[in-house]
C-alpha cells in the first residue's frame, strides 16, 4: 500500500500536471485582476444610478403636484368660465389673466421647456380673443358675414356667436397649458393671525410707558399677498398664492398683534406714535422677511426676521437694537401652512421682543447703553 500511494503521488507531482497547476494559477490571478478593473470601472455608473434614481423620484413627485395643480385648474376654470363669459367684464378679466399667465410663464423657471413659445402663443391669442380687440378678433366676422347670403342682422348675430365661441375655446385651452403656473380663481381665501395666545400671561411685566411706531417693511411686502421661496430652484425669487392671501399687508398685521399683546405685559400701556402723549422708551420695529420656503416640493418652513429699536423718548438716544430671526416649520407645503406656520412664528417673535426689552432693563431702571 504505501508504495502503490508513493506511485500515484509522482504521477500527480510529475512536471506536466505541475505546468497544469501553474497555468491555471496564472489564468485565475488574471481572471480576478480583471474581476478588479471591471468593479472599479462600474462604481461611478453605480453612483451615476443612485443619482439618476433619486432625480427620478424627485421629478416624479413634482409632476404628481403638478398634475394635482392641473386638475384643480381645468375644474375650476370649468365652474367659473360660463358665468365669467356672459358679459363684456367677464371677457375682459379672462384677457388680463390670460395675459398675465403668459407674463408669469416667462418669469418662472420653466423657460427652457420645449412647449413654452406654443403656450405663450396660446396664452397671447386667448387674451386678444377674449378682450374682443385687434385684427385678429374681427376677421372671422367680417368673413362669416361676407360668405352669407343677405345682410341680415341674424346672420351677422350668429357669426359674432361663432367666433365668440371659437375664443372662448382658445382661452379654455390656456390653463391646461401651465400646469405648475399660478391660477387664479373667482374665489379667495383670506387669513388672518387668529386670536392672541393665551400663553401671553406668561410674558414678563414691564414697567415703563412706551410709544409704538407702525410697523415698517419693503416694498415688496407691502401687500397682503403670501409670500413663498422655493429654495430648491432659485430662492432669491418671490413668488405670491393666488388664490390665498392675507387680510391685510403684513407689516399690519404684526403692528395689530403688537398692540394686542403689549399692553399686557407694559402696566402704564402703549400710545401710538402719532398721539402726543408722554411716553419712556419709543419702539421701532421693522420687518424684513415674512414668507415660505419650500426645501423641497414636499418641505418647507416659515421664516420671519424682524429688527427692532428701542429709543430713549426724553434722552432721544438709542438704547439697544436686535435682530430677531425666527424659523418653524409649515405643516403643510400650501397657503394653509405658511399662515398657521406664520401666525406661530409672530406670536414667538413677540415673546423673543418682551424679554429682550426685558433684558435692556426697560423696567424700574435706567437703561443700558446700545449694542
Amino acid at each position: 500500500m504505501p508504495v502503490l500511494a508513493a506511485k500515484r503521488l509522482n504521477r500527480l507531482l510529475s512536471d506536466e500536471n505541475l505546468a497544469h497547476l501553474s497555468g491555471a494559477l496564472r489564468s485565475t490571478e488574471s481572471a480576478s485582476r480583471q474581476i478588479a478593473v471591471l468593479a472599479t470601472d462600474l462604481q461611478p455608473a453605480a453612483r451615476s444610478l443612485r443619482g439618476l434614481e433619486t432625480k427620478a423620484d424627485a421629478a416624479v413627485e413634482q409632476l404628481d403636484l403638478l398634475l394635482g395643480d392641473m386638475r384643480s385648474v381645468t375644474a375650476e376654470f370649468g365652474r367659473h368660465l360660463a358665468g365669467s363669459t356672459r358679459s363684456v367684464e367677464g371677457r375682459r378679466n379672462w384677457a388680463r389673466r390670460a395675459d398675465r399667465w403668459r407674463r408669469q410663464l416667462l418669469a418662472t423657471h420653466c423657460r427652457d421647456c420645449p412647449s413654452l413659445s406654443t403656450t405663450c402663443r396660446v396664452l397671447r391669442a386667448a387674451s386678444i380673443a377674449c378682450s374682443g380687440g385687434g385684427r385678429a378678433a374681427a376677421k372671422p366676422a367680417v368673413r362669416a358675414q361676407s360668405a352669407a347670403a343677405g345682410s341680415g342682422r341674424a346672420r351677422v348675430c350668429a357669426a359674432r356667436k361663432g367666433a365668440l365661441m371659437h375664443r372662448l375655446l382658445v382661452a379654455a385651452a390656456a390653463p391646461a397649458l401651465l400646469m405648475a403656473c399660478t391660477t387664479p380663481t373667482a374665489r379667495v381665501t383670506q387669513f388672518d393671525l387668529g386670536p392672541p395666545p393665551t400663553s401671553a400671561t406668561l410674558d414678563p411685566h414691564l414697567a415703563n410707558a412706551l410709544t409704538l411706531a407702525e410697523v415698517s417693511a419693503p416694498a415688496w411686502l407691502d401687500d397682503p399677498a403670501i409670500v413663498y421661496r422655493l429654495a430648491y430652484d432659485d430662492a432669491n425669487q418671490a413668488h405670491a398664492y393666488t388664490q390665498s392671501r392675507w387680510v391685510a399687508a403684513p407689516a399690519s398685521l404684526l403692528s395689530q398683534r403688537l398692540r394686542e399683546r403689549l399692553p399686557l405685559a407694559l402696566s402704564p400701556g402703549i400710545a401710538r406714535a402719532d398721539e402726543t402723549l408722554a411716553s419712556d422708551y419709543l419702539l421701532r420695529v421693522e420687518l424684513d422677511e415674512f414668507s415660505q420656503v419650500f426645501d423641497t416640493p414636499q418641505t418647507s418652513h416659515v421664516l420671519l426676521r424682524a429688527r427692532a429699536t428701542l429709543i430713549d423718548s426724553r434722552r432721544h438716544e438709542l438704547v439697544a437694537q436686535h435682530v430677531f430671526a425666527v424659523r418653524r416649520p409649515a405643516l403643510s407645503p400650501n397657503a394653509l401652512g405658511a399662515a398657521h406656520g406664520l401666525r406661530d412664528a409672530v406670536d414667538e417673535f413677540i415673546t423673543e421682543l418682551l424679554h429682550w426689552m426685558d433684558q435692556a432693563s426697560i423696567h424700574g431702571g435706567a437703561p443700558k447703553p446700545a449694542d
